[in-house]
């Protein structure tokens, strides 16, 4: 018998509901394998960059970190042809586990001490797999939530995807911070950095369970471009495509300073004991992590655009006053006590 499904209301919200728990579940543990770098980087900089001077050593590590976004819009563009020509589903499966193989592959990797500048090239070589998996993550999870949400919804049902990967970032964080309350210097040094990037698999098998069991679309719902799309947003989207990118510049170049950026700040030149620093980390990014799913609801009403607005205004104000302060001596290097780091 042939039969007919009539969406409705009630089912829009269903399925808004399901793609928004997975991009949020999804942009999770890519946000937990993208930023245990930067919080591991004071610790695996002499490891892999060996230098007389530790702040080149540093240095060459965050060099690394940021190639990673160099390969992110690629990552995006190629994963967003695979969700347009084969599924939402794959592209976001595949990407999840490109993400997990690549930090439990840097957990695993040989040091510059066991075999000389490889370990380098490897660990460039697997960052800019880390940057290629998120940036179709970003671009497949956004697309898929922003597919299924339901009029009106949008703003609530979007903001899953930042919840998740902030609270990714949080996650990572608070990983950190165990693994450095239970591990002396030299066992750090020696092998407990590689704890937390081990945990990504284990992390990212039971986040491909719940997307698999949650990202579904049908074939007949399938996008079916007969055109480069990207080669349509060049000719015909450039003012919005200069305003998101704008706008993305801003935001994330601010949230990183303090996501990734500040807590180096705090333990190399402040001289806070890491583990300190870790736990603090963990409280604030999960407060922020929460308050996402509120200007999410707030987007709903005021309207996103306005939102933005306001989000972009704080971002400007509190980044100048952030920066107050960071220069100064270190001085509080026992402030926190029962830290190993």
């Amino acid at each position: 018998m042939d039969q007919t499904t009539v969406p409705t209301a009630s089912t829009g919200a269903v399925n808004g509901r399901r793609a928004a728990f997975a991009g949020g579940v999804g942009t999770m543990i890519e946000g937990y394998d993208f930023s245990m770098y930067g919080y591991m980087a004071v610790i695996v900089a002499p490891l892999f960059f060996p230098s007389d001077n530790a702040v080149s050593s540093l240095l060459l590590t965050l060099s690394v970190f940021a190639a990673a976004y160099a390969a992110r819009p690629l990552g995006g563009i190629v994963f967003g042809y695979v969700g347009d020509r084969v599924s939402r589903r794959a592209a976001l499966m595949t990407t999840l586990l490109c993400m997990g193989l690549s930090s439990a592959a840097i957990g695993m990797l040989p040091t510059a001490l066991a075999i000389g500048p490889v370990a380098s090239v490897a660990l460039v070589c697997l960052r800019l797999l880390q940057g290629f998996s998120v940036g179709g993550e970003v671009a497949g999870a956004a697309t898929l939530v922003s597919e299924a949400a339901p009029a009106g919804r949008r703003g609530r049902y979007g903001a899953m995807n930042p919840f998740g990967a902030t609270l990714g970032f949080a996650l990572a964080s608070a990983v950190a911070g165990l693994v450095s309350l239970l591990t002396t210097d030299e066992q750090m040094t020696s092998w407990g950095w590689r704890i937390p990037f081990l945990v990504a698999l284990p992390l990212a098998g039971i986040c491909l369970a719940l997307r698999r069991s949650l990202v579904h679309q049908p074939a007949a719902d399938q996008v079916r471009p007969t055109s480069s799309p990207v080669a349509d947003v060049l000719k015909n989207w450039k003012r919005p495509l200069l305003q998101s990118s704008g706008i993305s510049l801003a935001v994330n170049g601010s949230a990183y300073f303090g996501l990734t950026y500040l807590s180096i700040h705090l333990i190399t030149e402040l001289g806070y004991p890491k583990t300190g620093v870790y736990w603090t980390t963990t409280v604030v990014v999960a407060i922020s992590a929460c308050l996402m799913l509120l200007t999410g609801r707030l987007g709903d009403r005021i309207g996103l655009t306005g939102l933005a607005g306001i989000g972009l205004g704080f971002c400007g104000h509190r980044r100048g006053d952030g920066c107050d302060g960071l220069g100064q001596p270190s001085r509080r290097r026992h402030c926190v006590h029962g830290d190993h780091g």
